[in-house]
């Protein structure tokens, strides 16, 4: 569903507060969506929507295996958000450092070509 916020409350549950959207979707018609669950309320905060934007939600069941449901919210049109890929391997641009070191004498030397490496294998390569 794609909705327009127009609030956003608190509200008491069984396993603490959690947020309650309200919105209308363009045809006039209105949701309430209670996000209890941790899946929800983590996509709530990664679109961080606003009252006024628009925003879609979606529910995908019950994870295959696993014991958490899928959500996913988005928001709709707008500014789009800026990636902060400092977080992800230092400064941009900048190389990573390596987290453990490696002593690359012990390392064997590189095939010169994918014919030698496959000799490496036999006829039975391991994938």
């Amino acid at each position: 569903m794609v909705i327009t916020v127009e609030d956003v409350r608190w509200c008491a549950g069984a396993y603490g507060e959690y947020p309650l959207v309200e919105g209308t979707q363009d045809d006039g018609l209105g949701w309430a969506f209670h996000a209890f669950r941790d899946v929800a309320q983590s996509e709530l905060a990664a679109a961080d929507p606003q009252i006024g934007d628009k925003i879609s939600i979606s529910f995908g069941g019950i994870a295959t295996g696993k014991n958490y449901y899928r959500y996913r919210i988005r928001k709709v049109g707008g500014t789009p958000k800026r990636i902060d890929w400092s977080k992800v391997g230092g400064a941009a641009g900048a190389p990573a450092e390596p987290e453990v070191a490696i002593d690359t004498a012990e390392l064997p030397a590189p095939a010169s070509s994918i014919a030698e490496r496959a000799e490496d294998f036999g006829a039975e390569p391991p994938f």
